[in-house]
């Protein structure tokens, strides 16, 4: 069936908006629930960059930063969005991975550009969405068999830009050892 269009859901969100005094409380969140969860997020490139960004209200109170970085493909997302663990509130950065070595001098920039914003946004915990490029897989196993545990991608702000600053620098040397002819693809 696919993803639905997000002017259509937009479009039907804005209508039972403007229809909630005719509901319950209750009915009106069962209606709410119906609609489809998922919407395209459109962020607009900074002039002149391939880069940029946009704050989105999720639910009432959630803010999240969608954040433009291409590298693997030309509309890469990253988000930092709030997260609560042994109720504590932290900031989430989600961080998509590269395996496109034609695209590592872009996702060094887009390296660069996300540091900026994580530090000012306050991401003090980060994940890879490409599990298998980090020590994801056995953070959750450890998480699954100990709640209780510390997080281990909880790394404070100095860990998140460390991480960043990690994925940025290979991808620079990366892109100069691919126009310097020394990387020899697989």
């Amino acid at each position: 069936m696919g993803q639905p269009a997000a002017a259509a859901v937009a479009k039907d969100l804005a209508e039972l908006r403007a229809r909630r005094h005719e509901y319950t409380e209750e009915e009106y969140r069962a209606r709410l629930a119906r609609l489809p969860s998922r919407i395209d997020i459109e962020v607009e490139a900074t002039p002149g960059h391939t880069v940029g960004m946009r704050r989105i209200t999720i639910g009432r109170r959630t803010e999240a930063v969608a954040i433009l970085a291409p590298g693997h493909t030309e509309g890469q997302m990253h988000v930092i969005v709030p997260v609560v663990h042994q109720g504590e509130t932290h900031k989430l950065l989600a961080w998509s991975g590269n395996d496109n070595a034609d695209a590592t001098a872009q996702y060094a920039v887009s390296a660069d550009y996300v540091q900026g914003l994580a530090g000012p946004e306050g991401a003090d915990t980060f994940i890879n969405t490409h599990a298998y490029q980090g020590g994801v897989f056995s953070h959750l196993r450890a998480l699954k068999a100990n709640p209780a545990a510390p997080n281990p991608m909880i790394t404070g702000r100095s860990g998140v830009r460390r991480h960043i600053e990690i994925f940025g620098h290979a991808h620079r040397a990366l892109a100069q050892r691919l126009i310097g002819g020394t990387w020899k693809r697989m």
